[in-house]
C-alpha cells in the first residue's frame, strides 16, 4: 500500500500535467454545475489557478458561493479537490498566467476588464491513483 505522502506526490504530478480541469460550483437554484476550464498553474494540490471571464455566469456564481470542487483525470486515476475560490483581477497575476491562446477569450489582453483569475485553495482531496484511494485534509 502506498503511503499518504506518495499518493499526494502522484496527485501533484497529475495536476501539474493537466491542461484542463472540471470545476463544479453551485447555481442560484441550488443545483450543481460542472464545467471544463483551462488550467493555468498549480502549486502542488494546495492551490490551483484558472482563468475565466469576470462577467460570466460561472464567475458570478463562484463569487456568490465560493465553495467548489475540482476534478482532474489521468487514465483511471482521479484527483478530486474540494475547497474555496478567490476571484482576482490583479494585473501582475493575470500577466504571469497569460498564455498566447488567452487572446482568443480575452481580446482586451491580460489587463483588460474581461478576465479574472480563479484561485482555488484546497481544503481536502479525494484521490484514486494506481488502484489506491486516500482522503486527505490539507
Amino acid at each position: 500500500m502506498t503511503g499518504k505522502s506518495e499518493i499526494i506526490a502522484k496527485a501533484e504530478k497529475i495536476v501539474a500535467g493537466s491542461d484542463s480541469v472540471t470545476i463544479a460550483y453551485i447555481r442560484e437554484d441550488g443545483y450543481p454545475r460542472a464545467s471544463t476550464i483551462s488550467m493555468m498553474k498549480a502549486d502542488g494540490i494546495r492551490t490551483v489557478y484558472t482563468s475565466t471571464a469576470i462577467r460570466s455566469p460561472k464567475a458570478q456564481r463562484i463569487i456568490a458561493n465560493p465553495k467548489v470542487s475540482l476534478c482532474f483525470r489521468d487514465g483511471y486515476n482521479n484527483v478530486t479537490l474540494t475547497g474555496t475560490v478567490r476571484v482576482s483581477q490583479d494585473n501582475a497575476l493575470r500577466n504571469d498566467l497569460w498564455r498566447d491562446w488567452c487572446i482568443n477569450h480575452f481580446p482586451d489582453g491580460p489587463e483588460g476588464e474581461s478576465s479574472c483569475v480563479l484561485i482555488f485553495d484546497t481544503e481536502e482531496a479525494a484521490l484514486w491513483i494506481d488502484n489506491e484511494g486516500a482522503e486527505v485534509k490539507l
